[in-house]
């Protein structure tokens, strides 16, 4: 069994069920994007995957948007697009006269 071939999936949360969990009444969830790990009670598994799912969303969420933040530029003109285009990857905002 490869964790890995559901991770590369996308798969964002990996719930691990072991011989010693089943006696406690535990489980091991590994969370994808911070690959933090934590035991938790199987009593309260579904409020805690939901939980888990929804702080997950709003994390890709940021990271996704500070990306493009990041990597968004603004040309002045012409030659300025084409200065960026040319040596910096990313996104460029550009004015477009309708022509």
């Amino acid at each position: 069994w490869k964790f890995s071939e559901y991770e590369f999936k996308g798969v964002p949360l990996r719930i691990a069920i072991g011989p010693r969990d089943l006696e406690n009444g535990t489980v091991e969830l590994a969370r994808r994007d911070t690959l933090e790990k934590e035991t938790v009670s199987t009593s309260d598994l579904s409020n805690k995957i939901a939980n888990l799912l929804e702080k997950i969303q709003e994390t890709l969420l940021l990271k996704a948007q500070t990306y493009r933040d990041d990597n968004t530029h603004h040309a002045k003109d012409w030659n300025h697009f084409k200065e960026l285009i040319s040596k910096d990857a990313g996104f460029v905002y550009a004015h477009w006269d309708g022509t």
